[in-house]
């Protein structure tokens, strides 16, 4: 889904990229190659350049991102060289994503579905980023686990203490790029936090929830919301609610709806009625 939301980026049309022909085996699924190519290593420089500029994106700020566009165009025409070193490093290299996973070995709720259907998202798509999956449990049998990801047990009997220092601390620890949770963002995320909000029903209907807990979402919820890098919610209803009550999610929120479970699959029209 990124690929296809960045597509026209990626292809350089928005910045004056030279716009070529669609080669097949050239270039990811969504961008189109400058120009032709005839060699393979000409070919993988080219894919790692769209997917350099589609991390600058997303992970930069884009005042950068313009600011590498300009360049690049003026490289392509002639009148620079060489590209300056405002690209970072990270472009050029697999993406660390460190995922908070500790609910995809409890009681089957909401929250596990949507975990463990993240996991599965990821064993089937292809280039998959290095993945550091974290939890306080032993890894579970009955999960996805994505190839080449690591489950991480990291010990912690309190679930807040976890969730607001042991569970970044160790993350950074190891040079993540990006930390994805649900809820709440710990302070220590800096600007590499993105979280998914299911809802915001503490504040569309604050009787659902004891004392306590609506006290704590509608204080510390604003708070991630300011502080988060990305949004993940799940339909346009929840997207539409978070940004009315929390103005600072506006733009940063990005509808991913849950997709059905392995197990489901289309039968015929005559069957099902």
């Amino acid at each position: 889904s990124l690929t296809g939301h960045f597509g026209c980026l990626v292809s350089g049309r928005s910045f004056g990229l030279r716009r070529g022909r669609r080669e097949e085996g050239l270039g990811k699924e969504g961008g189109c190659v400058d120009e032709v190519r005839s060699s393979e290593h000409d070919a993988q420089a080219h894919d790692k350049h769209c997917w350099g500029l589609l991390l600058l994106h997303v992970l930069k700020s884009p005042k950068l991102f313009d600011e590498y566009c300009s360049l690049r165009g003026r490289q392509l025409s002639g009148h620079a060289r060489a590209l300056p070193t405002i690209l970072p490093n990270f472009c050029m290299k697999t993406l660390t994503v460190a995922l908070d996973v500790r609910l995809v070995s409890r009681a089957h709720t909401g929250d596990t579905s949507y975990w463990r259907g993240l996991l599965q998202g990821f064993c089937e798509i292809e280039d998959c980023p290095r993945l550091l999956l974290y939890s306080n449990a032993p890894e579970p049998d009955s999960v996805p686990i994505p190839p080449g990801a690591q489950w991480v047990q990291l010990p912690g009997e309190s679930d807040r203490i976890w969730s607001a220092k042991l569970f970044p601390e160790a993350a950074l620890a190891q040079g993540v790029d990006l930390i994805h949770t649900q809820y709440n963002l710990s302070p220590l995320y800096g600007k590499k936090g993105v979280t998914t909000i299911h809802d915001v029903s503490f504040f569309v209907n604050p009787a659902w929830y004891g004392f306590k807990d609506r006290t704590l979402l509608k204080l510390l919820i604003p708070r991630t919301v300011k502080q988060a890098r990305g949004i993940f919610t799940v339909s346009e209803t929840s997207r539409q609610e978070i940004e009315q009550y929390l103005p600072a999610a506006k733009g940063k929120v990005r509808v991913t709806p849950n997709a059905p479970a392995p197990f489901v699959s289309r039968v015929e029209k005559s069957k099902a009625q």
